[in-house]
């Protein structure tokens, strides 16, 4: 649409050029030629005040009711949040997400499952190198169709977010996959609120032009349009990534070269009700719904996830250990140069 906004500019130049000449004659022999020229003046002056009354107020309304959803991605970049690599999700207003020009460097968005059971927007390769020519946005995202079918390979759990965009509409009633994340405090804390305007509730006039806060006025109606920010909940063994992050950070060092440090590796939380013989292993699926796509099954891995137990240990530590017995130094040796980095793993596992 946007290529067609100078034309459509200029065929109302040429319109009002072409009235304006038919208006302004002083030709005798036509109807507006008998006309006095103060009164055409008027009445065209009139017009084109009218005109631009309702252009300026059709701005301001457009601005005032609907800015909502460019605002509130504000408070990613302020400086405690710049270069913090985190999702951004969106549930039902995943429709409203402006660009992700909005977010910083190294923020994505991602998108939780909700009552849209069409086919969501899909992430263009960020890869440089391996594609030809022609890497990056020429590719087509996987999962994608021309028939609007859903493909969840596009949704993420919600226990991935770290920030997660809702509106709320109090005429609404909720659902089990549109909740009201904003009234769920416990989980989530508010980072920015901004005002959007309830179409349900608000007159015509209100939803196409900006009109002034008068008694006698039908008011136009907002809702709020936020973006929380997550406090995580209890640990899910099921849901790793909802375990606090570590605070620790790697000592800055030149490249290279590596300085022994004194570390005491920080305690880390267990897992609630975790049992070696009921646990079952966490699903890793390093592919996508629909026609087959090996992706790279990478991410950022939290400390406290390295080792994960689940009711599969039993069963592949005494095979290890059969094999051991019985191959002895020809299935696992330590070289004496590698003695002392062995005990540290360890000590550490």
């Amino acid at each position: 649409m946007y290529p067609a906004y100078p034309f459509l500019a200029l065929s109302a130049a040429i319109a009002l050029h072409t009235t304006l000449t038919n208006i302004g004659t002083s030709d005798p022999a036509r109807l507006m030629g008998k006309i006095p020229a103060k009164l055409k003046l008027y009445v065209v002056s009139l017009f084109v005040l009218l005109a631009l009354d309702i252009s300026v107020a059709r701005t301001i309304g457009i601005v005032t009711a609907y800015r909502a959803p460019f605002q509130v991605y504000g408070p990613l970049h302020e400086d405690r949040l710049i270069n913090n690599e985190a999702n951004v999700c969106l549930g039902k207003d995943w429709y409203r997400f402006p660009s992700s020009y909005f977010l910083p460097k190294g923020m994505r968005a991602k998108f939780i499952k909700s009552a849209f059971d069409g086919l969501l927007p899909g992430q263009f390769t960020e890869a440089k190198t391996g594609f030809g020519f022609f890497p990056g946005t020429w590719l087509i995202p996987p999962g994608m169709n021309d028939q609007n079918l859903e493909d969840p390979g596009k949704h993420v759990d919600i226990n991935h977010c770290s920030f997660l965009v809702d509106s709320y509409f109090p005429n609404l009633p909720s659902s089990d996959l549109e909740p009201n994340y904003i009234e769920d405090t416990a989980t989530w804390e508010e980072m920015q609120c901004s005002a959007f305007l309830d179409s349900s509730q608000t007159t015509f006039i209100g939803r196409i032009l900006w009109i002034p806060d008068l008694e006698v006025i039908p008011a136009r109606a907002f809702s709020r349009f936020k973006k929380p920010h997550s406090r995580r909940a209890s640990p899910d063994p099921e849901k790793p990534t909802s375990r606090p992050r570590s605070t620790f950070k790697a000592p800055e060092r030149e490249p290279g070269v590596w300085t022994a440090v004194n570390f005491k590796r920080p305690t880390a939380p267990p897992y609630p009700d975790w049992d070696v013989h009921e646990t079952k292993p966490l699903p890793y699926r390093p592919f996508r719904h629909g026609p087959y796509h090996i992706t790279m099954g990478l991410r950022t891995m939290q400390w406290d996830e390295w080792i994960e137990l689940d009711n599969h240990y039993p069963r592949f530590h005494g095979d290890k250990k059969r094999r051991i017995e019985d191959r002895g130094e020809k299935c696992c040796k330590t070289a004496p140069e590698a003695f002392d980095g062995a005990i540290e793993l360890l000590e550490e596992l």
